[in-house]
């Protein structure tokens, strides 16, 4: 089973792979960590998480046009 811990780092992976311009790899760490975070019950991190998926969601439909 995960722990709390567990979210954080697949977000902070994403992070840095958005930070890199890996759009493909952050939204799958950031989705990873959304359900990680989601089956812990943390609100305030999948919050987060959500905000990160549309983010990485706009600047992939930003780079398609």
């Amino acid at each position: 089973e995960y722990s709390s811990g567990t979210g954080i780092d697949l977000s902070n992976i994403g992070h840095v792979y958005e930070k890199m311009g890996e759009l493909d790899k952050a939204m799958s760490f950031y989705e990873r960590a959304f359900k990680v975070n989601e089956r812990l019950g943390i609100k305030e991190r999948t919050d987060r998480d959500l905000e990160s998926i549309k983010r990485i969601q706009g600047a992939m439909r930003k780079k398609v046009n």
